[in-house]
């Protein structure tokens, strides 16, 4: 109202009903035992293979060398698809995963090695 000494836009009257709002932290207050939190969330954890025979790290690091020479022997510039088989390499080594590391390794200097690879 005009003249009435109100802001622009202001509530003449403040509600008279108001409602408790419901409660949006359910666990304030509640005590937390570690011990048993942890026991009840403990870290899956497959397990690994046992250590690498030699054969199966002779045959990554053949397959290594021939994706070093058929990567040096390239543009220069590599495809994201093979620069994501590249990680998904070096990822299983990391995570001690050598015949899966191989594997991907063997399978990349095939595609490579491919005549129609060269061509590109």
């Amino acid at each position: 109202m005009p003249g009435s000494g109100e802001a622009r836009g202001a509530i003449g009257r403040a509600s008279t009903v108001m409602s408790d709002p419901g409660s949006t932290i359910r666990h304030v207050g509640k005590v937390i035992d570690f011990e048993i939190w942890r026991s009840e969330h403990r870290l899956k954890v497959r397990d690994l293979p046992e250590h690498p025979t030699d054969a199966s790290l002779r045959r990554l690091e053949h397959a290594i060398q021939r994706l070093d020479v058929l990567v040096a022997r390239g543009t220069g510039r590599l495809s994201s698809r093979v620069e994501s088989e590249l990680l998904a390499i070096t990822r299983a080594v990391t995570a001690g995963l050598t015949e899966e590391a191989t594997e991907r390794a063997e399978r990349l200097v095939e595609r490579l090695e491919h005549p129609s690879a060269r061509a590109q």
